[in-house]
């Protein structure tokens, strides 16, 4: 399969949550300006990072695809807190990337063996007010 299945099923996953009415906008397309429109958020742009290949003799390269989500989030500050908006987002998108219960990897539909969240989340409220950003570092091994 070629790198692009991979990163096409993790847009599949966390399209879902744009189909189900969590975000409003799911992208592969990374726009800052995009993102600073509120009436087009919550969102969340999928923006490739890296790739690691670890190869042994005698065994096929082993590869290891990285991404990073920008979720996005905004507020009518006189109601809400984007910090506690954003946490929720958060929270969303790890229980979309768990595995399914009777698995213990998430493996994107069975195409890899196992897409999850590994690093450091960094959460920001942005310049503007009522907004705020999470940067969460995902990893697929790809068999």
């Amino acid at each position: 399969m070629s790198r692009e299945t991979y990163y096409a099923a993790l847009f599949s996953v966390l399209d879902g949550l744009r189909v189900a009415g969590t975000v409003k906008v799911v992208t592969r397309r990374f726009s800052l300006q995009d993102a600073a429109k509120p009436q087009v958020l919550p969102a969340i742009h999928i923006d490739g990072d890296r790739e690691e290949v670890t190869c042994r003799p005698g065994l096929p390269p082993r590869r290891r695809l990285s991404v990073r989500l920008f979720a996005y989030v905004a507020v009518d500050v006189s109601r809400d807190l984007a910090g506690v908006v954003l946490s929720a987002m958060i929270d969303t998108i790890e229980a979309v990337l768990a595995p399914i219960p009777s698995q213990s990897t998430q493996t994107l539909g069975g195409i890899c063996a196992h897409c999850w969240i590994e690093g450091t989340i960094e959460r920001f409220e942005t310049g503007l007010p009522g907004m705020a950003l999470a940067i969460i570092p995902v990893h697929i091994l790809v068999p």
